[in-house]
């Protein structure tokens, strides 16, 4: 008898173990999970791996930095919110480089205009990518404006080894299309914060196109092609004067000279002046005689556009003596 009630004994005590074990690897698990916390950055950066919760943690480390901000008064140089900053830079950055074709537009451009915010170079990956991707396949809704924010990164950052990927960005980038018309503006004041000499032989080219003033308001076409010319062009016009590079004092003359670029005169003019000697050289030798091809109206009112150049390139150099 006393045998078997030792024996029952045993027996509810194994039970019992087995019953808590369960229990504690529950506990565990539930201590785990509460360690995730969903008010700190590190759990979104964590689902940013998760395509399913990809979208949400872009728009959750976003508001992350928009707090941080507001808590900084703005100073992007804060510690609080350079914090944040070296926590998700490199994360984010990866999301949009490597699986940036998956997001859909929203969160693509919200993502990017996060790294864009954060002013910092270790983001150039990303602002390479939306460049070169923009260039092999040029976008045309306004809701793709990853280029828009890839410019302002790159001007902000003084990102100059992205001078080529941009240049191939701004030969595709019509200002005529959906897309063009809420970014050209900021695409030419990055490109006039950053200019890069390597442009200069493009440049020229890109002021070497016709200009075909359109003669009917209903040809949709003409009037496209001549805005996206409008915008190459006097682009062009503006960053060969702040590249400073003689070279293009001939095609900026030519310009002047032609009266269907009326549009780009004025910026062609600014140009000139801002290249000194090269151009007032360059607009006596033209002076001198009627250039060839020239037309009627080239060759009369173009000289006085030339002779204006003379005297405020004189009066520039004289200021800098």
């Amino acid at each position: 008898m006393l045998r078997s009630t030792h024996r029952i004994a045993r027996l509810i005590g194994s039970l019992l173990v087995g019953a808590a074990l369960p229990a504690t690897v529950a506990a565990g698990a539930t201590l785990t999970i509460a360690c995730k916390d969903e008010s700190q950055p590190e759990y979104w950066v964590e689902k940013l791996e998760d395509q399913a919760w990809r979208a949400r943690a872009i728009k959750r480390l976003e508001q992350f930095f928009e707090d941080s901000l507001t808590k900084a008064n703005k100073d992007l140089k804060a510690q609080e919110v350079q914090d944040l900053i070296g926590k998700t830079i490199e994360p984010l950055t990866k999301t949009y480089v490597e699986h940036g074709d998956m997001l859909d537009s929203k969160s693509r451009v919200a993502l990017i205009k996060l790294l864009a915010g954060y002013k910092d170079k270790r983001a150039e990956p990303a602002f390479k990518k939306a460049f070169e991707d923009f260039a092999k396949a040029p976008k045309s809704g306004k809701d793709d404006q990853d280029i828009k924010w890839a410019a302002i990164a790159t001007a902000d950052a003084k990102l100059e080894s992205l001078a080529g990927p941009m240049l191939e960005a701004f030969g595709k980038l019509r200002a005529s299309t959906m897309l063009g018309g809420v970014v050209y503006k900021d695409f030419n004041a990055a490109m006039l914060e950053l200019p890069s000499k390597s442009w200069a032989p493009a440049l020229i080219q890109k002021l070497g196109a016709e200009m075909t003033r359109p003669q009917n308001a209903k040809d949709k076409s003409a009037i496209s092609d001549y805005m996206d010319q409008q915008f190459w062009q006097t682009t062009a016009a503006a960053l060969l004067g702040r590249i400073g590079d003689p070279a293009g004092v001939e095609p900026l003359i030519k310009v002047l000279l032609d009266p269907a670029k009326v549009d780009v005169h004025a910026t062609a003019m600014v140009s000139l002046i801002q290249l000194g000697k090269p151009a007032s050289d360059g607009a006596f030798s033209w002076l001198r005689g009627k250039p060839k091809g020239c037309s009627p109206f080239a060759s009369s009112a173009s000289r006085i556009s030339l002779r204006a150049v003379r005297p405020r390139t004189s009066r520039a150099r004289r200021r800098r003596r």
